[in-house]
């Protein structure tokens, strides 16, 4: 049985260094063949916008867009807090394929399921 992570990712491109580190963790840790689970929040929750991983590029560390390809092939399930959704103004049809939207609530449930952790 693989170990199953919940990790929650609150920076896009306001932090350009730390998020292309948070979600290169993740593809590693999809690779390595966990179960993981990502909530994206505050900043985070624009990664979830069509388009927005392209613009995430950092000196010698892969770009976003890879890192989320490969975390979208592993089958990881992708969470986006509906409040940060709301405060961007990001309507569901500007998010990627498969994200699903949950509220706080929703969220704690899974996060019970998981281990947590913070990027």
């Amino acid at each position: 049985m693989s170990k199953k992570y919940m990790m929650i990712i609150t920076h896009s491109t306001d932090h350009p260094h730390l998020t292309s580190v948070s979600m290169g963790l993740v593809s590693c840790l999809v690779l390595e063949g966990a179960d993981m689970a990502l909530f994206f929040m505050s900043e985070g929750a624009k990664l979830c916008q069509k388009g927005v991983a392209e613009t995430i590029e950092e000196k010698n560390i892969a770009p976003v867009r890879h890192s989320l390809s490969i975390i979208r092939e592993g089958n990881t399930q992708l969470y986006v807090c509906k409040i940060d959704l709301k405060k961007f103004g990001i309507e569901e049809d500007q998010l990627l394929d498969g994200v699903k939207i949950v509220d706080l609530m929703d969220v704690s449930t899974l996060m019970m399921e998981r281990e947590t952790l913070k990027c």
